[in-house]
């Protein structure tokens, strides 16, 4: 049984198998480089695509799991067969200065959502800007990228739910949330590990990949980040530091076992 494991950022797309044992058996990248607004979404399926395709064959007929992580607050607006109707709005865009503001008179005092680059500010800035039937749903960039493997989008782990407001006492999308942005577009939160469905029989097929292969819901690019450390016992501290070749080998090792 092999896992993989793959790491989605702004600039580029890591990624890393690993055997039953922990052993790593192939790690591989991909640089973005600078896009433009529209290219990103068709760059990023791109991306995953080629480095699960470019992995040897006898890699590709064993895996057993997929898990990736992606950048928290980072928001693609999608019809049901997740055909982006928006390209995405980068954890870092402020443009929705109007939609915190309307969450901050609502929300829990200092909750995440009402920050003007969080989650739930992107998707009432989407909403606003495509209408009502713009969009069937609002995913965050892990949400949309594990839907393309398995065809059955709409699941979220909760460290990417937080920023769209969900409640991590009881795991669900508060009244608040849903009186501002219908819960039936937010995808349903999940606990990161958790799985999602198996790979697609056609994207098995198109990848090469064994048509068993399991999908799990993974987390953020920070959390990753941090379970990549090896962290152990309350009091500890994480200070990522980007693309770093040190961060890149201990993800590989560490971090994709605590996810899968």
């Amino acid at each position: 049984m092999y896992f993989l494991g793959i790491d989605f950022g702004t600039s580029g797309a890591r990624s890393c198998v690993i055997a039953a044992d922990g052993a790593i058996l192939a790690a591989d990248q991909r640089d973005f480089g600078t896009l433009a607004e529209h290219e990103r979404a068709d760059i990023w399926r791109e991306a995953l695509w080629d480095l699960i395709a470019s992995l040897p064959p006898a890699i590709r007929s064993q895996m057993s799991a997929i898990a990736l992580d992606g950048t928290s607050g980072t928001v693609l607006a999608c019809d049901e067969a997740l055909t982006p109707r928006h390209p995405p709005l980068l954890y870092n865009d402020d443009r929705a200065v109007d939609e915190a503001r309307l969450i901050a008179t609502i929300a829990p005092p200092g909750h995440p959502a009402a920050a003007v680059t969080s989650g739930l500010a992107k998707v009432l800035w989407l909403k606003k800007y495509l209408g009502f039937t713009g969009a069937r749903l609002y995913l965050n960039q892990a949400d949309w990228l594990s839907g393309l493997l398995t065809e059955q989008a709409g699941f979220a782990d909760y460290h990417n739910a937080l920023k769209m407001g969900l409640d991590l006492d009881t795991l669900q999308w508060p009244a608040w949330v849903n009186q501002l942005a219908d819960s039936h577009y937010l995808p349903a939160p999940v606990e990161p590990g958790a799985e999602l469905a198996t790979v697609s029989r056609a994207r098995a097929r198109y990848l090469g990949v064994n048509p068993g292969c399991r999908v799990h819901a993974g987390t953020t690019d920070s959390i990753a980040a941090f379970l990549a450390a090896g962290v152990s016992q309350s009091g500890d501290a994480v200070t990522s530091l980007g693309r770093a070749g040190w961060w890149r080998q201990q993800y590989g090792r560490r971090g994709i076992e605590a996810v899968l």
